[in-house]
């Protein structure tokens, strides 16, 4: 398989994760990876794949390093980096993870602000994966997302150090029919941008947060915008039923949080977390959001529309599962017009999945996603717009702490049709 793909321009890098997420070792053996023993045997398994698999093949491995704790931390790292240099490899290891030195190229993943800048100006070479995780956002919000990001935190590209990105599709949660985890995880879009971004460089401009959507008449969000036209295009000519993504850069909304101010947001989807953080608005366990936007029709119309009040991470279900018979998850609210907008079909399980917990080695684990729980892959709403402006209304109440609290409203209409505003 390894030379399969490199005669195809691809370089295979296998992980074995050392000495974290490894149960299953201590349970076979009965001693840990960081063990005078678990050494060994980590050895003598590194040594028979370096003998079968050669460096022309495979001049990487990925020794994984990442959430775990152990006592001998510099001692462990040390020891695993001179096994493979010995062998003439090189070692990538993810950060945050054990301390490894210069010769080791870092895998940047964390997500917490300024880390991502914060840990390319370490030492020696590194990939940016803090972006990089499909099943973990929205794919309509991650397809912004990405293509806002600075890639590698460098608004100028160098490769010195700086080696590229990588985007991930972790498959943890069990899903109703297998062939739809890339349009669970919206892998096409999220492709197109990480694309344009990373062989790019740079960024699009300069945002307040990757996550909300830039102004559309920023420099960010002009481009944004830009690049929505050319995945139409891409989608339309090449994938078609293998995407479930609309433009929405364009969209403005008045959002309000409780008593507080209304505020400016823009796209379909809002990430409310991100927007409290974002305009230092404090929340509680429980709060709401009300948000306003005026779709201008030039005719008459009926439309669809995608609506949505939570996007479990496709690795942890944690969310609020799908509604109540005849109400949207969440208990979220959409009106047009003053018309209350309801699901367009009742629901096959009303009511399931609703975890406001992380399931992660529970039996909820195991239930799969269905297309129900995620709102893009759902039938979509039909909405009648009349010929000018026409009131769009959401309501979004937060229930729970650790909510991932957002809403979504993606009108799939063409903009020759009419243009969605304030």
């Amino acid at each position: 398989m390894i030379a399969y793909a490199r005669e195809r321009g691809i370089t295979v890098v296998p992980e074995i994760d050392m000495p974290g997420h490894s149960t299953y070792f201590k349970d076979a053996f009965g001693f840990t990876m960081d063990s005078k023993e678990g050494r060994e045997v980590l050895e003598k398994c590194l040594e028979e794949f370096f003998r079968e698999i050669p460096k022309s093949d495979c001049p990487y491995i990925h020794i994984g390093s990442d959430e775990v704790w152990i006592e001998d931390r510099e001692g462990f790292m040390q020891w695993i980096e001179n096994v493979i240099e010995s062998h003439d490899r090189q070692a990538i290891a993810w950060d945050p993870g054990l301390p490894a030195s210069d010769h080791v190229i870092r895998q940047i993943w964390n997500e917490a602000a300024g880390s991502n800048a914060a840990a390319t100006t370490k030492g020696g070479k590194s990939l940016d994966s803090f972006v990089g995780y499909l099943n973990y956002y929205d794919p309509m919000l991650f397809t912004s997302r990405c293509f806002l990001h600075t890639a590698a935190a460098q608004s100028v590209p160098d490769t010195t150090k700086a080696l590229g990105g990588i985007l991930c599709l972790w498959n943890d949660v069990r899903v109703d029919k297998k062939e739809n985890i890339a349009l669970h995880n919206g892998m096409i879009n999220g492709m197109m941008a990480f694309a344009e971004r990373f062989w790019n460089g740079g960024n699009a401009g300069e945002v307040e947060n990757e996550n909300l959507l830039p102004d559309p008449s920023t420099e960010a969000g002009q481009k944004l915008a830009a690049f929505e036209e050319k995945m139409v295009l891409h989608r339309d000519r090449f994938h078609k039923d293998k995407m479930r993504w609309a433009p929405n850069a364009q969209i403005r909304w008045k959002v309000k949080i409780d008593e507080h101010e209304s505020l400016a947001a823009y796209g379909g989807v809002v990430d409310l977390d991100a927007f409290c953080q974002t305009k230092h608005i404090s929340v509680g366990d429980t709060a709401l959001a009300t948000a306003q936007t005026v779709i201008t029709a030039e005719r008459d119309m009926d439309v669809e529309a995608w609506i949505g009040f939570c996007v479990p991470a496709r690795s942890n279900r944690n969310g609020y599962g799908i509604g109540q018979q005849g109400r949207w998850e969440g208990n979220g609210q959409c009106f047009v017009n003053g018309e209350e907008i309801l699901p367009p079909k009742p629901w096959d399980e009303p009511g399931a999945y609703d975890y406001h917990f992380n399931t992660w080695g529970k039996p909820e684990e195991e239930h799969p996603f269905t297309d129900e729980q995620l709102y893009w892959m759902r039938q979509p709403a039909r909405i009648h717009l009349n010929k000018g402006d026409n009131l769009v209304e959401i309501i979004a109440p937060k229930t729970y702490k650790g909510l991932r609290w957002s809403f979504s409203f993606i009108p799939l209409m063409n903009y020759e049709d009419g243009q969605v505003r304030v």
